[in-house]
């Protein structure tokens, strides 16, 4: 946990004897105000690694807290029925290849002996139809081959980005599907993650700045910041009052008023600080 100061401008309605002892009109004053809260150091971006086929870790390259370059292999998969698959193709390419050896070797005799005019030409087109049939056998068990080649090899789970190594929510011998996460890899973009009480947050903005007081970060010369986003989520927590308010006809009415802290100030010990519910030129009425 880092503590961090956020400073922002609040717009701090005071109150003035303005009418009689028992009015105020309210004035709008700017003041600056700085709030100490919790922050986090994290990561922008968190990328998980995930698993392309089916099969079983056979091997984990990394462990949580390694650093990995994108692309870098972090864990392996195996299909055993790639590899049985595999072995099958091997075995029928070989016999192909053997089927379109000796089919080149007659179709090479048959063009001898039909220039020598031994044998028909007919001999010459049945020696050509079984060398096209034996090649183009060949070339489809060759890159159905390619094909399961490439599958094996997406059995490497690559580190989709440079980073360190967060999660390995996986062990060796772990069954997974397609689309599993092996690893989650945090870029190295880190963020400074600020937790600020629900009351402030409609203050802030892109842009505003921050003190920062945390001694580690203090020392590694990270000292000021700047909101560079206001996630808008806002949950319970807060508060409302009541408060009279005079109309120009003299009349008066209940308005509901969020009411921050009190602000004794020199200038104004009486000052309190209103929120929300009150514009300037309103005259308050004392109950």
């Amino acid at each position: 946990m880092r503590a961090a100061a956020l400073s922002f401008a609040l717009l701090a309605l005071f109150g003035q004897h303005a009418l009689a002892e028992d009015t105020l009109v309210v004035g709008p004053k700017t003041v600056a105000d700085e709030k100490a809260v919790f922050a986090t150091v994290e990561s922008a971006d968190i990328v998980p690694a995930r698993a392309r086929i089916n099969g079983t870790v056979t091997e984990l390259s990394v462990k949580e807290g390694d650093a990995v370059k994108e692309g870098q292999v972090v864990a392996t998969i195996v299909d055993e029925k790639l590899a049985l698959q595999m072995k099958s193709l091997d075995a029928q390419i070989a016999g192909l290849e053997a089927q379109f050896a000796q089919a080149k070797i007659d179709l090479s005799r048959a063009e001898n002996l039909v220039a020598r005019a031994i044998a028909p030409k007919t001999r010459l087109d049945e020696a050509q139809t079984a060398f096209n049939v034996a090649s183009n056998a060949l070339k489809a068990r060759t890159a159905e081959r390619s094909v399961l080649q490439q599958q094996v090899t997406e059995g490497n789970v690559l580190a989709p980005t440079t980073g360190r190594v967060l999660t390995v929510p996986v062990t060796t011998g772990t069954v997974v599907l397609p689309g599993e996460t092996i690893a989650t890899v945090a870029e190295q973009n880190f963020i400074l993650r600020l937790r600020v009480p629900e009351r402030h947050a409609r203050f802030l903005k892109a842009g505003d700045p921050v003190r920062i007081d945390g001694e580690e970060l203090s020392q590694s010369g990270a000292k000021f910041g700047t909101i560079r986003l206001v996630y808008p989520h806002i949950e319970d927590g807060r508060v409302v009052a009541d408060a009279h308010v005079r109309r120009d006809d003299g009349t008066v009415i209940d308005v509901p008023v969020q009411r921050g802290r009190e602000l004794p100030r020199p200038d104004m010990p009486d000052a309190l600080e209103i929120l929300s519910g009150l514009n300037a030129g309103d005259v308050m009425v004392r109950p």
